[in-house]
């Protein structure tokens, strides 16, 4: 079995389910056939996570992300926050594209409000400014 394939294959699939594409130049048709592979037996486990993530990236936020809102507040890991937020954004997008909504109404979202608070929150450790200038200094060392 080459599992190389087999590896692109599943993170083309998952990308998919996310509404994007590991390849632009892939049309439609061939987005969706490699959608329709069919995982061997051996690789049932990533069989399971696709289902999984199909139905989480569905539908609209539940009551369940919008307590996970609420838990974030306390949250002092700021990967973790940032984990969560990125499971539930999908959901939220969903919404918007549902209600023929913009980018602002998904940006003034209450579970967007409240994650967006606490990432900040927990990034001001260091201050702005200094984030700015290491960040620029460090975008200049490959073209040097």
């Amino acid at each position: 079995m080459d599992h190389s394939r087999t590896c692109k294959e599943a993170l083309e699939k998952l990308l998919t389910l996310c509404g994007w594409a590991l390849n632009e130049d892939l049309s439609d048709a061939e987005v969706r056939r490699e959608f329709r592979v069919q995982l061997g037996p051996e690789e049932e486990h990533l069989k399971t996570l696709l289902a999984r993530l199909s139905q989480e990236t569905k539908g609209k936020p539940t009551p369940r992300d919008y307590a996970s809102a609420l838990t974030v507040q306390d949250a002092c890991n700021l990967s973790g926050v940032v984990f969560s937020f990125s499971e539930i954004l999908p959901r939220i997008m969903n919404e918007m594209r549902e209600r023929g909504e913009g980018h602002d109404w998904r940006d003034r979202h209450p579970i967007v409000r409240l994650f967006s608070e606490q990432i900040s929150h927990l990034g001001k450790r260091t201050s702005y400014t200094q984030a700015y200038e290491e960040c620029l200094k460090k975008s200049k060392e490959d073209n040097e």
